[in-house]
């Protein structure tokens, strides 16, 4: 082999425009058999569209600010390396469904890879080479046409399988439009014309160093056989080259007016919004400085787009149109009038149109108050947007703006009235908190400040009477295994997450500092909870307002105390379990594997939609406690599912999904079957009996 082959960068010492002997070493030839007045329109057209391009950037991107816009790349892509890794470039919210995944990947590398060889091009021939410096040439060339054909070959591959997904197999969750074909058509004809430009010229003209071009040289046989020349073809050659360009300059001068515009926004609200997590809601404001100041006039939530802040504004404009969000959402499931996609598209159509339609109140024609308050706030449309966009925070600040303005209903009213008055959202009486707990041997902090944890009872376990057995399976446990804990006792009140959900701000962040003031009363640094609503509060919330404690769900202390011999298991029986992921718990924190570690132990699992995936039990973002319009009941489409997988028994993590189930299973007898239970019963009941 020659050295000059292995050389990355050769000096080529020739006059400009000479032509390189063939002979040589492998190199490219630019504009073969295309005469100099077309390959001078060629770059007329390309500068146009550029120019097109950059304006109706400049247009589309009022709605966020064009400095703002370029602002998020300058700032970020640096910053955020690892994350635009993760996000942008393996494509992982993308994979988690693995045919529109591959079709994606294929579909974006192919255009990632083709643009930088493009753009390579460019600097080779129209640069470089009036220094005398020539890059595609020798074993650069050679690896440059392998590439460039490989991800040429994805690229139409992930088209046909997009085309192939819009015509054949079509998702219901999948909105077709015709200026969608059009647009991976146009992209279709680009990367086929591509290899049947590349296969003609090989054809007509051939180089030793041809069978490098792996798809084209495929093709040139073809043509051979068929007997193709330059005296013959020349052409159609110049024709297919000449449409081969004007599509691609078509679609770039298009792409701020397609669906194509979601390369920059999309990447874009990839970068500002980095990963936040899903179970952290926004404060519009701290009351604390609101009460120092005494001016309590604050506006929380929105009702015109206008009223948005620039971020929020390219949120919506980011989206994709993809449906992922309506397909995971259980409201959609549910007949309910909410689906979050059309939340984000309608709002960000008010933003498409003129300027002074922005102070529109949007309750006027982009959503309903009934939409709003379908929101079970799963996080599931979260978890499966590609591009990163939070409906749950567009949905709490609408929810903010209708309790700030008094548009709640009866329910809604008693609910605050009950945290309001008495602390908790049932409407007891304080001293019945410690209700449960009597004969347990259980004692208040106020008996015992020195112990290790507090355990949060939380309102569920305290109030209602079937969720109890899940705070007397826990204490239970905790006593088994000689962990030191104490409760508050009558000195707990709620949380707050309820009514933060239900878009009552300042009643959740008064809630949240006096359960703050009073838990540092006590010295507490260690939290055990059993509920997921309050584990995400305690741990993800309270914090912003003072409270840092450690906080452990009563899953992630039940494993740690097997797993240390404190708490023994019997081998196991033979009943098929299934688990049921918290909404709170899975997709807000992330804890997945700790029940499933000691399910294992104990039962033969039965596989459901889980970890991720899981389908929420319809009592999250409020919904417990007001009836939302529906075709079917939340959380009987989950039943349905896990009878469906041939369980017996359904094991839960949260109180409020306990509560959910068994009110399924009292009203629908198809259910009767099947028995639910907390986790904490099932190991309670699994102990040696010697520890029992």
């Amino acid at each position: 082999m020659c050295l000059g082959y292995l050389s990355p960068i050769r000096i080529i010492q020739r006059n400009v425009g000479e032509p390189m002997s063939v002979a040589d070493v492998p190199f490219r030839e630019d504009f073969i058999f295309i005469p100099e007045w077309l390959s001078v329109a060629l770059y007329i057209a390309a500068a146009l569209s550029v120019i097109a391009l950059i304006y109706g950037i400049y247009v589309k991107a009022k709605p966020i600010g064009l400095k703002n816009l370029v602002g998020v790349y300058v700032k970020n892509l640096g910053q955020n390396v690892s994350f635009t890794l993760r996000q942008w470039l393996l494509q992982r919210r993308l994979m988690l469904r693995r045919y529109p995944g591959v079709m994606h990947w294929g579909i974006f590398f192919g255009t990632l890879v083709l643009f930088i060889g493009t753009v390579i091009v460019f600097i080779d021939y129209d640069i470089l080479r009036f220094f005398s410096v020539e890059v595609l040439r020798g074993v650069n060339y050679l690896v440059f046409e392998v590439v460039l054909d490989v991800f040429g070959a994805f690229f139409i591959v992930g088209l046909v399988l997009a085309i192939w997904r819009r015509l054949v197999t079509r998702p219901a969750y999948l909105e077709n439009r015709k200026w969608d074909y059009a647009i991976l058509a146009g992209l279709l004809y680009i990367g086929v014309t591509g290899f049947v430009v590349e296969g003609l010229r090989l054809a007509m003209k051939p180089v030793p160093w041809e069978g490098w071009s792996i798809f084209g040289n495929l093709l040139a046989g073809g043509f051979r056989v068929a007997g193709v020349s330059a005296s013959n073809s020349e052409g159609i050659y110049q024709a297919l080259w000449l449409s081969h360009a004007l599509v691609a300059f078509i679609l770039i001068a298009l792409l701020p007016h397609s669906t194509l515009f979601h390369i920059i926004l999309s990447s874009a609200n990839k970068l500002r919004s980095k990963i936040i997590q899903v179970g952290r809601l926004t404060t519009p404001f701290k009351l604390s400085e609101l009460m120092e100041t005494g001016n309590f006039e604050v506006k929380v939530g929105f009702n015109t787009v206008q009223e948005l802040p620039w971020d929020r504004r390219l949120m919506l404009l980011a989206c994709t149109n993809c449906g992922r969000c309506q397909d995971a959402c259980p409201a959609v499931a549910a007949g309910r009038a909410l689906n979050p996609r059309l939340v984000v598209q309608h709002l960000g159509q008010v933003l498409k149109m003129d300027k002074d339609s922005w102070g529109q109140d949007v309750f006027q024609g982009a959503v309903s108050e009934a939409e709003v308050w379908g929101c079970t706030m799963c996080g599931a449309c979260v978890q499966e947007c590609p591009v990163l966009i939070r409906k749950p925070d567009f949905l709490i600040d609408l929810r903010r703006y209708l309790i700030a303005n008094g548009r709640a209903d009866q329910r809604m009213n008693l609910l605050l009235t009950n945290l309001q008055t008495h602390g908790n959202p049932f409407g007891a009486r304080s001293h019945d908190r410690v209700m449960w707990m009597e004969g347990l041997g259980i004692k208040t902090l106020d008996e015992d400040p020195n112990v290790e944890y507090l355990y949060w009872v939380g309102c569920a376990a305290a109030f209602d009477q079937r969720a109890q057995n899940i705070a007397k399976a826990t204490a239970t446990l905790l006593q088994k295994a000689g962990v030191s804990f104490g409760v508050l006792g009558v000195k707990e009140k709620c949380t707050g997450e309820v009514v933060r959900r239900l878009g009552e701000e300042g009643l959740f962040q008064q809630l949240a500092l006096e359960n703050i003031e009073t838990l540092k009363s006590y010295n507490v640094k260690k939290i055990i909870t059993h509920c997921p609503h309050c584990y995400n509060t305690l741990k993800n919330e309270y914090p912003e307002f003072g409270g840092q404690f450690e906080v452990k769900h009563h899953t992630e202390i039940i494993l740690e105390l097997i797993n240390g011999g404190r708490l023994k298991l019997k081998k196991g029986c033979k009943v098929k379990a299934a688990l049921h992921d918290s909404c709170y718990l899975g997709r807000y924190n992330g804890i997945y594997d700790e029940p499933r570690s000691i399910l294992n132990r104990i039962s033969d699992m039965v596989r459901i939609r889980e970890r991720e995936r899981s389908f929420c039990c319809g009592a999250g973002g409020a919904n417990f406690w007001y009836k939302v319009d529906e075709q079917t009941r939340i959380p009987d489409l989950r039943l349905d599912e896990v009878i469906n997988a041939g369980a017996d028994l359904l094991v839960v993590e949260c109180p409020y999904c306990l509560s959910m189930f068994e009110e399924s299973r009292k009203i629908n007898d198809r259910y009767q079957r099947l028995v639910v239970k907390d986790i904490s019963e099932i190991v309670l009941e699994a102990l040696e009996e010697s520890k029992r």
